[in-house]
């Protein structure tokens, strides 16, 4: 158990048996306990100290007390709280489920009909807890939990302590910067005074995303998102998914107005909105822009022509492969400029845009893609990635290898496979009326190595050059370590160094290595038990994990830690760039798992792919490297799960103590290649 777990435990006593620390990557730390009386889990959540130490005991327990007056169905509420030796904490019920967030980067979207559901249930505490005089202030995906089919709000204690750190204000505060940029209103951006409109505004950001898949501002950097807040309408919720109910998305649309006057007054105006009863709007009601509305209007014209013309559709066909309905509808579309629903219509229809009927419409909008595959016999596929909210539900379809191929304008994830050999994914630009030409290598498969890439000699984006390498393709996962353990790894003195050092003390490696051990006291990483990985985890990055253990498993496997120039190499190329797959900071989440609530499964992220076919270099897990910082410290690089989107950049440097470990900290290997 980490230090603070200690002192957890020494906090509460025999009332409460501390388990285990649980994934936070918010505004405080999380940990499992078991309530002693009861045999009933509990969570405890311990407030930062760096934040809290204006708060004085007296009021940390007057706020507690308050806050234990909320008593709602949809509002997580609080057993009890405490504060002892400089620790604040409340604790909670153990909830059995997922948040929204994690039930968003499983699938994605969520239902319409579950969505409003949960946006309605959120509403209702909303509106119980306004009314006792208390706001949320960080209301996001995280904060929202689902216990079967039901919503519960939590963290009502966090951002109400941290408020009152800072301000000493209760239902109003002036300069609040509280809150995560991806859902924080317009007014704490400005650092002005917040109401219970802002708390509308975050569940409405929150509504957005559950319902079209992401959220209404995105940008490359933090300070982008909240400039968006400020300056960019988002596009309405039905045009991006029009099977939402017209009245749902003007709900969402007057509750995201920029200024808090514009919106619901109060939840339950939100409420009877959402419900399809009429809110008299506060001013001119949110529609969608003249030009959308109008390629709508023109779309159903045409579709309906389309059902009057069915007889002459069919003699059409026959002549040219192509329902006249849909001809219609692509032409017109693309006198509107709609790149990526001239592309959606062509893959309803099987229609290649280079079609004898088309190719005139269609070539100011059309590029060639050739591919060359080693070996000749391998598979080729290519699949779209814009509209990159609904990138998940396409699939990949087939080309020829070595053959150029007309494709829409547009960013394409390109996929290469053959047996006996190992997969390969890169991403490809494509420009309208030129060419782009990709080469595809697929190296031998090797199931000692597991899965590599090959990363040519060139110069590394962070100075020098570097010679040819091969590399992870994936982070080690729990299953890929789980070998090394079994095989006797910390026992095989050949892989260790002679001494190690943790702090300022350096140990021998027969007193070292004792300290490298599970849950349960047996050889392994801090985030297993018994010897084992966390169950349904094999194909996760091993996390918990020193930097000695890291080298060791890597010299194990004939391969050294990656060196932050072969790492950076890999990653970006050659080109000083924010993200592996290029400058582009649409939609992060979509494309690396940053911000999120835990590990995923290597290679969930295929748009994370770097240029050599590395996956997941940006999120899921910070990778330690092979570079010393000074004497005592270890560089890592990448980003991770728990953190924000611009810490996975060359700019943002960490380092820790190479016997430090952390559940968003693992690593990837790399072999050395003669030079040709």
């Amino acid at each position: 158990m980490s230090n603070l777990g200690d002192q957890v435990q020494a906090a509460l006593g025999d009332a409460f048996r501390v388990q285990a620390e649980l994934p936070a990557g918010g505004m405080s730390r999380v940990f499992l306990a078991v309530e002693s009386s009861l045999n009933r889990r509990v969570v405890v959540k311990v407030l930062p100290p760096e934040l809290t130490s204006d708060v004085s005991a007296a009021r940390f327990r007057r706020e507690a007390e308050l806050l234990a007056q909320l008593q709602h169905p949809h509002i997580l509420p609080i057993i009890s709280s405490g504060s002892r030796g400089g620790l604040l904490y409340y604790i909670m019920p153990y909830v059995q489920g997922e948040s929204v967030r994690h039930r968003l980067e499983r699938e994605g979207m969520f239902p319409v009909e579950d969505a409003i559901r949960v946006v309605t249930e959120v509403v209702d505490a909303l509106s119980y807890a306004h009314a006792a005089g208390v706001l949320h202030r960080d209301i996001k995906p995280e904060n929202i939990l689902l216990e079967g089919r039901h919503a519960v709000l939590a963290d009502f204690g966090v951002a109400r302590a941290l408020q009152q750190s800072q301000t000493g204000g209760r239902l109003t505060a002036t300069g609040m910067s509280v809150g995560t940029p991806g859902y924080m209103s317009p007014e704490q951006v400005s650092g002005d005074s917040v109401d219970a409109r802002a708390d509308l505004y975050a569940l409405a950001v929150v509504g957005y995303e559950m319902l079209t898949g992401k959220p209404p501002f995105s940008g490359p950097t933090a300070q982008a998102v909240l400039a968006a807040h400020l300056t960019t309408p988002p596009l309405p919720v039905e045009e991006l998914r029009p099977e939402v109910p017209l009245h749902v998305s003007r709900a969402i649309a007057r509750a995201l107005s920029k200024r808090p006057e514009d919106r619901f007054e109060s939840a339950g105006t939100f409420r009877d909105a959402l419900e399809g009863r009429e809110i008299a709007p506060a001013t001119a009601p949110a529609l969608p822009l003249p030009g959308r509305w109008l390629r709508r209007r023109t779309l159903g014209i045409l579709l309906a022509v389309s059902v009057a013309l069915a007889v002459v559709a069919v003699l059409w066909r026959r002549g040219t492969g192509i329902d006249p309905g849909l001809l219609g509808i692509i032409r017109a579309t693309a006198d509107s400029g709609w790149v990526d629903e001239i592309a959606r219509l062509l893959d309803s229809g099987g229609v290649a845009p280079d079609h004898p009927v088309l190719r005139e419409t269609l070539a100011r909008f059309t590029g060639r893609l050739a591919v060359e595959v080693e070996p000749r016999s391998a598979l080729v596929e290519i699949v779209r990635v814009e509209p990159i909210q609904s990138f998940s539900g396409r699939g990949f379809r087939p080309v020829g290898a070595t053959q150029r191929v007309a494709v829409l304008a547009g960013e394409y994830l390109l996929r290469g496979s053959a047996p006996g050999f190992q997969e390969r994914m890169t991403l490809v630009q494509v420009a309208a009326d030129s060419s782009a030409e990709v080469a595809l290598r697929l190296l031998p498969s090797d199931s000692a190595l597991g899965p590599r890439v090959q990363v040519p000699a060139g110069s590394s984006p962070v100075g020098g050059e570097v010679g040819p390498l091969l590399i992870s393709r994936f982070e080690v996962t729990n299953e890929e370590y789980l070998g090394f353990v079994s095989a006797g790894g910390y026992r095989d003195r050949s892989l260790w160094p002679d001494r190690m050092w943790f702090g300022d003390q350096g140990q021998p490696w027969d007193q070292a290595v004792t300290r490298f051990v599970d849950r349960t006291g047996l050889p392994g990483p801090r985030t297993w038990e018994s010897g084992r990985y966390p169950v349904a985890k094999a194909t996760h990055p091993v996390a918990g994990i020193t930097w000695y253990e890291a080298a060791a498993y890597a010299k194990w496997v004939g391969g050294q830690l990656p060196t932050a120039a072969a790492w950076w190499r890999a990653s970006l190329g050659a080109v000083v760039r924010p993200y592996p797959w290029g400058t582009s900071g649409t939609a992060v989440h979509l494309r690396a798992n940053l911000e999120g609530v835990e590990t995923a499964t290597v290679g969930s992220y295929p748009l994370s792919v770097s240029p050599f076919g590395a996956m997941d270099m940006a999120g899921n897990v910070r990778e330690w490297l092979a570079d010393s910082a000074g004497a005592t410290h270890r560089f890592t690089a990448g980003g991770s799960w728990q953190e924000p989107v611009y810490t996975a950049g060359l700019e943002w440097v960490e380092r820790f103590p190479p016997g430090y470990t952390s559940t968003a900290l693992g690593f990837r290997v790399m072999w050395r290649e003669a030079e040709p």
